[in-house]
């Protein structure tokens, strides 16, 4: 799909993980959005258990910068990487930044994922900067949260 998807000119986010995420990059998504387990299954699968616990120490944010430097370097992809109800981390180019996540009241999480990726898309499209279209789908991905049916956000 992003093989056809980078034919016919249009922008990709991969949401995806393994050897599935690394063998899209040469068709240049426009975003990586894993969470963080998946990055280290990906890249780091004896650290994948840390991503459950919450920790989130030097070495393991040395290794998300530099795969984000990577990725912009040579994919021109962003990396966003969410961590549920955590700040998610993104590569701006510069850093690895911050966004803090609201805290929610969730009912259930289902969707969430794909409400934070539609935010960050729409507003990638409409001329946001990446901090604010990580901003964006971080609210949206709260939005679902807080309802009982998946992508029912109003």
């Amino acid at each position: 799909m992003a093989k056809r998807a980078a034919a016919a000119g249009k922008r990709i986010v991969l949401d995806i993980k393994g050897k599935d995420l690394t063998g899209c990059l040469p068709f240049r998504p426009l975003v990586v959005k894993p969470n963080l387990e998946e990055l280290l299954q990906t890249y780091a699968p004896a650290e994948a258990r840390i991503a459950r616990s919450g920790e989130l120490g030097d070495a393991l944010r040395d290794l998300v910068a530099r795969i984000g430097r990577e990725y912009k370097e040579r994919h021109g992809a962003w990396l966003v990487v969410t961590r549920g109800s955590r700040p998610t981390l993104f590569w701006d180019g510069e850093a690895l930044r911050e966004c803090p996540t609201r805290p929610v009241d969730a009912i259930n999480p289902i969707g969430s994922g794909d409400s934070f990726n539609v935010g960050m898309a729409t507003a990638l499209e409409d001329g946001a900067t990446i901090a604010e279209a990580v901003a964006e789908g971080s609210r949206l991905g709260a939005l679902n949260a807080e309802r009982l049916k998946p992508g029912s956000i109003e």
